[in-house]
């Protein structure tokens, strides 16, 4: 049977005004795949951590600081804001790696310019933000614009609201008369390389349940005198709320199977043992769920269909080198490594 996936919980960021609208877009999904293996969907949540590309400050030159934050703290800081990357989405070639590329100390086609200059001229404190990195003009025409991803991207809300409380990311503050200087660039990367090109904040993947009661059980226990209190006990010892008592019907039911964690508490820790064996828990072999958080850099819906494409250029890449090999076939002609195809380039050079 073929593999199908579908996205289960989309939670939509809201724009706060007209000019938002353009990045409503989610960026935390829940994603169930199905007729499938437990090692293919880890495939792919490990491309996703370690091989899709995206761009991160990768180099700051610091013309002046004169802020309280040392150059190394605000550099860490930058390489840490989050980029938008979804050209990659499109072609996931848009950007050429550094070590691809034939310039020296950076071009057009490998990096992308950014420039700080802020100074305070108030007697109060001024806040450096991601909204202080301004995009240089001699960049490539990426669309969208390789730019800080906007805040609200950052934050999302699981019940809809349209509100936002928190403002954008912290470089540093500026006392009076001081200044903040840098040219720096962004490059493309994987998270191989550095956990700041890392598309995600947090990508999880979990098995999927079946929660089943033994009616035989059920039924002895409905027939006891002390139904209404085991079967009330039984309910609190689940912490998700996977089973429901009806004081009206006097039954059991499973209402929210997905929920269940594998606590194992209404299997093995019965308080009474007329509970014995009244509910199983299992895990389906073929179904599983892909909880991504993601930063913002790229759309968290184009995450799989850009980590699939990377898993096919790694599958040809070994399917072409066994026919050189084995002097079987015409193999397709031999590339260069793209830092997501058939391993670390760093790993390449030492060799």
């Amino acid at each position: 049977m073929p593999v199908e996936f579908s996205v289960e919980k989309p939670f939509p960021l809201q724009p706060t005004n007209a000019s938002d609208a353009q990045r409503n877009e989610p960026t935390c999904i829940d994603v169930r795949f199905k007729n499938t293996t437990l090692s293919f969907v880890s495939a792919i949540r490990r491309v996703i951590l370690s091989d899709l590309p995206t761009i991160a400050i990768d180099q700051v030159e610091v013309l002046e600081n004169s802020s309280v934050l040392d150059d190394e703290m605000i550099a860490l800081r930058l390489g840490f804001t989050p980029i938008v990357s979804e050209a990659f989405a499109e072609n996931i070639d848009a950007l050429e790696f550094p070590w691809d590329c034939d310039c020296a100390t950076g071009c057009n086609k490998c990096r992308i310019s950014y420039a700080i200059n802020v100074e305070c001229s108030t007697s109060e404190q001024l806040p450096v933000t991601q909204d202080d990195i301004k995009l240089l003009d001699d960049n490539p025409g990426f669309i969208p614009a390789p730019v800080p991803v906007p805040t609200k991207s950052l934050r999302w809300d699981p019940s809809g609201k349209a509100t936002v409380t928190e403002g954008p990311i912290d470089i540093t503050r500026l006392g009076p008369k001081q200044k903040l200087h840098i040219n720096c660039m962004g490059r493309k990367g994987t998270g191989k390389l550095h956990a700041k090109w890392m598309p995600t904040s947090n990508i999880t993947l979990r098995r999927v349940p079946t929660v089943r009661l033994n009616h035989e059980v059920l039924n002895d226990i409905l027939d006891s005198h002390s139904e209404k209190n085991t079967l009330a006990n039984f309910v609190t010892l689940c912490p998700k709320g996977v089973f429901e008592h009806s004081d009206i019907a006097g039954t059991l039911t499973v209402v929210n199977e997905d929920a269940c964690v594998f606590c194992q508490n209404c299997t093995d820790h019965l308080p009474e043992p007329e509970m014995k064996d009244l509910a199983t828990v299992e895990m389906k072999d073929d179904e599983f769920v892909l909880a991504i958080e993601a930063t913002g850099a790229i759309r968290a819906d184009n995450l799989i269909p850009m980590a699939i494409e990377i898993i096919h250029k790694k599958v040809q890449d070994i399917q072409d080198h066994v026919r050189r090999a084995t002097g079987g076939g015409d193999a397709a002609p031999e590339q260069e490594d793209q830092g997501y195809g058939g391993g670390d380039h760093m790993v390449q050079e030492e060799w």
